[in-house]
C-alpha cells in the first residue's frame, strides 16, 4: 500500500512484498523463541538478529530465489542506505524498513509490552525527516493509525477489531467484538 501511495513501480513493488514475506526467514524459529521468552534478548540473540538479514538473503538465495532485487531487499532491510546495497532500491528498502519497524514496535513480548498501533503509527513520521518522513507519512496514511487486526477502545467503552481503512488515518471500519462489561457482542 505504501510503495503504491508513493508510486513505486509495479515490479518493485512485486520484489518488496516477496521480501516481505521472506525477510526474517535466516531467523524464523528462532523468533518464535524470542516472542516467548521472559527476559530481553541475550547476547548472542542479539548477535542472531543483528545477522539476521544477511542470513535471510543468503537463505533465499541456496533455496532458488534469483532476484536480485528481493535479495538486496532482504539482504539491506535494517540498512537501507547501506553503500553495498542497490541504488535502484533505496525507496523500496526504506519501505521495507519502515514496515519492518513498524510491526515490531507492535509486537507482543512477554520482555516488553507492545506499543498500541497509534503510537506506532506515530513514531513513524513524528521525528522522521527527508525521504523517511516521506516514506513514513505515506506508510500512515496508506496503512491508517488502526491498521486491519488491531483492537480499539470505543468512546461507548466497547472493544472492536478494525476490519478496514477508513476515508481518514483515524476513523476506521470496525466491529465490536466486547461490551463495556467484557461480554461478547453478537
Amino acid at each position: 500500500l505504501t510503495a503504491d501511495k508513493l508510486g513505486l513501480d509495479p515490479i518493485v513493488r512485486r520484489s518488496l512484498l516477496d521480501a516481505a514475506l521472506t525477510q526474517n526467514i535466516g531467523m524464523a524459529r528462532d523468533q518464535d523463541s524470542l516472542s516467548r521468552q521472559n527476559a530481553a534478548p541475550t547476547e548472542w540473540q542479539r548477535q542472531l538478529i543483528a545477522d539476521h538479514a544477511g542470513r535471510s538473503a543468503d537463505t533465499l538465495h541456496k533455496l532458488g530465489l534469483e532476484d536480485e532485487d528481493t535479495l538486496d531487499l532482504v539482504r539491506w532491510h535494517h540498512k537501507p542506505l547501506h553503500p553495498e546495497a542497490l541504488p535502484r532500491n533505496r525507496m523500496a528498502r526504506r519501505v521495507l524498513a519502515t514496515a519492518d519497524g513498524f510491526v515490531a514496535k507492535m509486537a507482543a513480548r512477554k520482555s516488553r509490552t507492545p506499543m498500541p498501533a497509534i503510537s506506532a503509527a506515530k513514531s513513524i513520521f513524528a521525528a522522521a525527516e527527508g525521504e523517511a518522513a516521506t516514506v513514513g507519512g505515506a506508510m500512515a496514511t496508506s496503512t491508517g493509525f488502526y491498521p486491519p487486526g488491531t483492537y480499539v477502545l470505543l468512546v461507548n467503552g466497547d472493544t472492536a477489531v478494525v476490519a478496514q481503512r477508513g476515508a481518514r488515518a483515524n476513523a476506521p471500519w470496525v466491529i465490536p467484538v466486547m461490551d463495556k462489561n467484557s461480554m461478547p457482542v453478537t
